[in-house]
């Protein structure tokens, strides 16, 4: 999607957003439901932008971004042993 937005910074972002999928990734994946609700929730993402509806997909991404953040937080705020939480420490760059 941000190399689709033919804007040099953007597309430059791209590794580094890359980056941060794929942490959050490892990390929701551990939410009950998360990849389902996760799956819905791209979905509606893409409806949005096939149907060039710009505000239909800004809303569906913004409600992409904040479930993602949700769902980080929930994790990492759970019970876990001090091997768990190193381990999330540094999957998220927080060690």
């Amino acid at each position: 999607i941000l190399c689709a937005t033919h804007n040099l910074l953007l597309s430059k972002l791209a590794g580094t957003v890359h980056e941060a999928l794929i942490a959050s990734r490892l990390v929701t994946v551990q939410v009950p439901g998360g990849p389902r609700t996760a799956a819905l929730a791209h979905a509606a993402v893409v409806e949005a932008i096939n149907a060039a509806d710009s505000s239909a997909a800004f809303i569906a991404m913004e409600t992409l971004v904040k479930a993602t953040w949700q769902d980080v937080e929930t994790i990492l705020n759970s019970p876990k042993s001090p091997s768990d939480e190193r381990s999330l420490a540094a999957l998220v760059g927080r060690a």
